[in-house]
């Protein structure tokens, strides 16, 4: 693809880790991918009818559309034209999962769980 088609593809990578990313990081990443020249960002809503600042990308290569919540920065869909995720609960937390421990399963052995 073109340059410009390679920028997007980096900030849209970590658009995709989401609530994994710092918001500062998060929103400069959106901020890059919106100033990729055939990016344009309106109001409006994803699928399911929650508004949402919209991020449209039409590169050389791909057509991309982003719908992002404002108050968190968080997506709310991603439609590639070839596919569409509608992302239904995603929120940042501080919460470390817990390990798995054979104790935790009732299992004897991890092969036999």
């Amino acid at each position: 693809g073109s340059d410009d088609d390679k920028v997007f593809a980096m900030a849209y990578e970590l658009l995709m880790s989401g609530a994994l990313l710092p918001d500062p990081l998060l929103q400069a990443a959106w901020d890059a991918a919106a100033g990729v020249p055939g990016s344009t960002v309106t109001l409006g809503a994803d699928a399911s009818g929650r508004g949402g600042e919209v991020l449209t990308y039409e590169g050389t290569e791909s057509h991309v559309r982003l719908v992002r919540d404002p108050a968190t920065g968080l997506l709310l869909e991603r439609d590639t034209g070839a596919s569409v995720a509608l992302y239904s609960v995603q929120e940042f937390t501080d919460i470390i999962p817990l390990e798995p421990t054979l104790e935790m399963s009732g299992c004897t052995a991890w092969p036999s769980c």
